[in-house]
């Protein structure tokens, strides 16, 4: 296992086995996550046995409310991803706004082999603050993505990626019609 440099992330791409668009690199081996302007929110009772659906979620708009502490939101990332089964990420909050008390992945920092393989997919970010929190930065990286690579296919999905289905960001999946079987 070793880290994925911008040049080796170049070459998977130029053969169309990783997507991330847009691409920005912090650094040699980090790629720059943004975040979309608009947020969910948990609700204060979840009920795990019950079918919850978006709706069940109010919404937020980034550029104009704050986030509370006590309260977790659900984001994305304004990049869409997808990687092939011998690379894996790590993700992580960028230390500017860490130093803050914004955490942007709770436990879900680990990107696993396979994500996005059938549609590229946004990263999901699980955000909380220990603030009252405004001017998320939207126009800047607030998250850096570490990749690395090993010799063998690890990937657990063996090609069903459908990271696009998971709860409550379903919207990203495209419609039947715009499928290939």
């Amino acid at each position: 296992m070793k880290p994925l440099t911008q040049k080796q992330f170049g070459s998977l791409r130029r053969k169309r086995l990783v997507v991330c668009h847009p691409l920005a690199f912090l650094d040699e081996h980090k790629i720059g996550l943004h975040l979309d302007h608009a947020a969910r929110i948990l609700p204060e009772k979840i009920d795990l046995n019950s079918n919850l659906s978006p709706e069940d979620f109010d919404e937020i708009d980034l550029r104009h409310e704050s986030l509370l502490p006590g309260r977790k939101y659900l984001g994305t990332s304004t990049q869409h991803i997808s990687l092939p089964g011998n690379v894996w990420g790590l993700l992580h909050t960028r230390s500017t706004l860490a130093r803050f008390g914004i955490d942007f992945f709770g436990s879900s920092y680990y990107v696993s082999p396979g994500f996005g393989a059938e549609v590229p997919t946004p990263i999901v970010y699980e955000i909380s603050v220990s603030s009252k929190t405004t001017g998320i930065p939207l126009d800047e990286p607030v998250a850096g993505l570490l990749l690395f690579t090993s010799d063998t296919d690890t990937s657990l999905w063996r090609g069903r990626g459908r990271h696009a289905v998971r709860f409550p960001f379903s919207e990203y999946v495209p419609s039947e019609g715009g499928q290939n079987d």
